[in-house]
């Protein structure tokens, strides 16, 4: 695009860098978003802030943590910044660094699989066990029927249930629907 051409024509040009890394970022395309940020924020540091956190977004799709906390830093360092963009940029603060120490301590981790009555050809996700173990809700996507209308997807999801009984478990349970209401 033209913008593109501005940058590259002239690479003092703020306002067309921090625009290409804007651009960039919006569609996806976070390397360049991220070269481009770096470019202007050579040009006039001081400038835009909020160039700052939209760097730090980019670097995050990028799992790039370790080089989003100081430019997260730098965003929140500025005091005229609006509440609720600092709780944003806060935000995504704790979570780079979360990030950061998790990849930093890895922990072990081994699915296991729970026998046919939980686990089927399917996938089953977003499992939740009772803290005496004995009982598991988890989330069960399978291809939809004829009956159901899904607004034309090709699978659905429903809620399963099972109880232990003797250290096994037996067949699940798909939880029963809501109750239709008219919210018209």
């Amino acid at each position: 695009p033209l913008i593109r051409k501005a940058a590259e024509e002239d690479a003092s040009f703020f306002e067309a860098q921090i625009l290409l890394a804007d651009l960039c970022q919006d569609l996806g395309k976070y390397d360049e978003a991220n070269t481009a940020y770096a470019a202007a924020s050579k040009l006039q540091p001081d400038r835009f802030p909020q160039m700052y956190l939209r760097w730090a977004q980019s670097e995050m799709m990028l799992d790039l943590y370790t080089q989003a906390i100081p430019h997260l830093e730098k965003f929140l360092s500025y005091p005229k910044i609006s509440e609720e963009t600092r709780k944003k940029g806060e935000r995504i603060l704790r979570n780079a660094r979360f990030a950061e120490t998790a990849i930093q301590n890895p922990v072990p981790f081994a699915p296991e699989n729970l026998g046919k009555a939980i686990n089927s050809e399917n996938s089953e996700y977003h499992p939740s066990i009772t803290v005496d173990e004995n009982q598991i809700y988890y989330t069960r996507l399978r291809p939809a029927d004829a009956f159901t209308d899904n607004g034309g997807s090709k699978v659905e999801e429903d809620f399963h249930w099972s109880i232990r009984k003797e250290g096994q478990w037996p067949d699940n349970q798909v939880a029963p629907p809501p109750p239709y209401r008219d919210w018209e």
